[in-house]
């Protein structure tokens, strides 16, 4: 309850400010309608991406230049994620679950629906999101809770601003994701994939109550841009950290540089692809490669273990083609001088995995194809082995079914294998999907 009250105060809090205060430009209505410049400026936008003259990339940077315009107004935000198991191997009656493994219930599934808010209020500088999910448990029930409730601010000093240099700065405030993992920073409509890999859903650090302090610089006409973020938690995480009930706080601290322009958002490249005819050598120049490095790093001092995970990242996208692979590792150091629940045989033990996943669009814009490829390790507590460590391959297809990207059918086969410490198992599966996010 303790951490209940002051997240749902946040809550109610930020969405009075939201809709009380008149938005910037839009005369006090807060929204949006289609004689309202901001609107036709932004429609403009999706017509030169829509007839190629403006990439993903470019289309992103030039809304971000006409944010203090644009983005004035509270607007809905949501995010649908349906599925259907056509099959699974796992028998029904299967009682052994581990990392990857999937779940028994085969048929149709609401993995996610989230409905909120989000924007700017009253100042170009400030804005806010607030939204409430839902999701579907393994008994069939929904679940329903807040997801995110945040304030967030942007300063771009211009006295510091020189050319080549351009310095910004900024914070959010609330329950937001943790940022951590480039995968688990994504949007799961925003994904390649229906589930995320297996070492990034096993260390589950999605949400929580905090706050951080953002610093970045773009260099070289913004060819290449530094972001560094730091924040503190209240420790209570998701699933690894649910028995934190202490007032230590979990630290994170995240870098990251994007080399030859600005990653845009999400996974995969939905540029042009460069094996549906030659280019001309402007399209070349516009369609360049983006390239992006990343490191993380969080400390969780709970009650009776002090968690620690590190990974690096690293992202390539070039003309409908992208590759991405991270590598993240956990320690748990346990005190045994507190009572703890569970047989606990051990100080420390630890886990590791990665991930390389690649798409390439056969049809611009519209037809994906999808490969990853992940291993996952984990210490075993016990004498018969001193290790896990399991490999699963998926092969996938994704079909963009509008324009804008925001409606995507997806499919994907699994193959999973036990490479030591667990029985080998049949338990490949066979899922569809299909996503919205607007």
């Amino acid at each position: 309850m303790k951490r209940t009250v002051p997240m749902a105060c946040l809550a109610v809090g930020v969405l009075l400010i939201g809709l009380s205060l008149p938005a910037a430009g839009s005369g006090g209505g807060g929204r949006w309608s289609e004689q309202d410049p901001a609107y036709q400026n932004e429609h403009l936008l999706d017509v030169l991406r829509d007839v190629g003259v403006l990439d993903e990339e470019a289309y992103e940077r030039a809304k971000q230049k006409l944010s203090p315009r644009l983005r004035t107004a509270l607007r809905p935000c949501v995010e649908l994620i349906g599925t259907y198991t056509f099959f699974n191997d796992m028998p029904e009656d299967e009682v052994l679950q581990y990392p990857g493994s999937p779940d028994k219930e085969r048929g149709f599934a609401l993995r996610k629906a989230s409905f909120g808010l989000q924007g700017r209020i009253f100042y170009d500088w400030l804005g806010m999101k607030l939204t409430a999910s839902a999701e579907q448990q393994k008994d069939g029930t929904l679940a329903f809770g807040l997801e995110n409730a945040f304030l967030q601010a942007r300063f771009r000093p211009e006295a510091w601003t020189r050319p080549g240099f351009v310095p910004e700065f900024g914070a959010h405030l609330g329950a937001m994701k943790i940022p951590f993992s480039r995968q688990n920073l994504a949007s799961e409509p925003q994904m390649q994939f229906i589930n995320r890999a297996v070492v990034v859903e096993e260390i589950d650090i999605r949400r929580d109550l905090g706050a951080t302090l953002d610093a970045g610089v773009a260099l070289g006409d913004e060819t290449v841009a530094v972001r560094l973020r730091a924040g503190a938690f209240n420790g209570q995480g998701y699933r690894v950290y649910a028995a934190d009930n202490n007032s230590k706080p979990m630290v994170v601290v995240r870098a990251v540089v994007d080399l030859l322009g600005p990653m845009a958002a999400g996974e995969g490249d939905l540029s042009q692809s460069i094996l549906l005819g030659a280019l001309r050598d402007a399209d070349f120049r516009m369609h360049k490669p983006r390239v992006s490095l990343g490191a993380s790093f969080l400390q969780n001092n709970d009650i009776d273990r002090t968690v620690r995970a590190w990974g690096v990242e690293a992202e390539v996208r070039w003309m409908g083609l992208s590759l991405l692979g991270e590598y993240i590792a956990t320690e748990y150091d346990y005190d045994l001088t507190v009572d703890t629940v569970g047989d606990v045989r051990t100080r420390r033990w630890n886990t590791d995995g990665w991930y390389l996943q690649g798409g390439l669009f056969v049809w611009p814009r519209r037809v994906e194809l999808v490969c990853r490829y992940e291993e996952y390790r984990i210490d075993l507590l016990n004498q018969t082995s001193d290790e896990a460590r399991i490999a699963l391959l998926t092969g996938g297809v994704n079909v963009h079914l509008t324009r804008k990207n925001n409606l995507k059918l997806m499919a994907n086969y699994i193959h999973r294998s036990e490479k030591k410490g667990f029985p080998q198992m049949d338990n490949d599966s066979m899922t569809v999907g299909l996503s919205l996010l607007f």
